[in-house]
C-alpha cells in the first residue's frame, strides 16, 4: 500500500499560491507535472489544507477545469475541500459549473457528490438546489442515495419523491421495509411516516410515532413541519 505523505511546506505552499493566483489551466497544468508520490501528497494537502482558503467563486473557478479534466483524479479532493469550506460557511452552489460538469459526469460522479455534500445542507432549499444542481429535478436517480444518507434533509426530500410515486404502493412498501432494516430511530420514523401517510400497512414493525390527519397536512406543507414529526 503506498504511503501519503501528509508534510510537505514547500508544496503546499506552491499550490496554495497558484491556486489563488494562477489561472485554472496553470493549476492543472502544476498538478500534471507532479510525480506520483507528490501527486498523492497534493490531493491530500489540497482537500485539507489548500482548498478550505479558498472564496466560493475561485474554488468553481478551479473545480470547472481541474475536475472536469479527469474526475477520477481530482473529484475526491475537491470533494474533501467542498465539505470545509461548507463547515465553515464559505460554499455555495453553482448552478452553472455543477450543469457543465453533470454533462460530462457517471452516475457514479453524481452519487459521490451527493453523498458528500448533501449532508452539509442546512436548509431544504439547499438540499432541493443541490438535486436540481446535479441536475435530477425528479429526484428518481437520487432516491436510493437519500434513502442511504438518511438525515433530515435526505429524508424531506425522500418523501417529496414518494409523494410523486404514492400510485406505486409496491415501491412505497420496498421503501418502508428498507428503513425499517436500517434500524435506527430516524429511519424507524421515517418508515412510520412511510406506513401511516400512504397507508402501507403491510409495512412490518411496531412504530411508536403516530401521525392523525391533521399531523400529515402540516407535514406535506412545511419541510419544518416534516422535521418536527420525523425527528420526534
Amino acid at each position: 500500500m503506498s504511503v501519503v505523505h501528509r508534510h510537505n511546506p514547500a508544496l503546499q505552499q506552491k499550490l496554495l499560491h497558484a491556486c489563488l493566483h494562477d489561472t485554472p489551466a496553470a493549476v492543472l497544468s502544476l498538478l500534471q507535472s507532479l510525480s506520483v508520490a507528490e501527486f498523492r501528497t497534493a490531493g491530500w494537502l489540497l482537500g485539507e489544507n489548500v482548498l478550505p482558503q479558498l472564496d466560493s467563486a475561485r474554488f468553481w473557478e478551479l473545480f470547472n477545469v481541474v475536475v472536469a479534466s479527469c474526475s477520477k483524479a481530482y473529484l475526491g479532493t475537491f470533494l474533501k475541500g467542498a465539505v470545509r469550506l461548507r463547515q465553515r460557511g464559505k460554499l455555495q452552489w453553482s448552478r452553472s459549473v455543477l450543469a457543465s460538469f453533470v454533462d460530462l459526469s457517471t452516475a457514479i460522479d453524481r452519487r459521490k457528490m451527493l453523498e458528500q455534500l448533501l449532508p452539509t445542507c442546512q436548509t431544504a432549499g439547499e438540499a432541493e438546489e443541490l438535486l436540481c444542481a446535479l441536475g435530477d429535478e425528479t429526484y428518481d436517480e437520487s432516491a436510493p442515495t437519500l434513502l442511504r444518507l438518511g438525515t433530515p434533509w435526505a429524508y424531506w426530500l425522500l418523501f417529496q419523491w414518494m409523494r410523486r410515486h404514492e400510485g406505486d404502493r409496491e415501491l412505497l412498501r420496498d421503501c418502508g421495509v428498507r428503513l425499517v432494516r436500517k434500524g435506527d430511530r430516524l429511519s424507524f420514523n421515517m418508515a412510520a411516516i412511510v406506513r401511516q401517510y400512504f397507508d402501507i400497512t403491510s409495512i412490518p414493525g411496531t412504530f411508536s410515532l403516530n401521525l392523525p390527519p391533521y399531523a400529515q397536512g402540516r407535514m406535506e406543507r412545511s419541510p419544518e413541519n416534516f422535521l418536527k414529526v420525523l425527528q420526534s
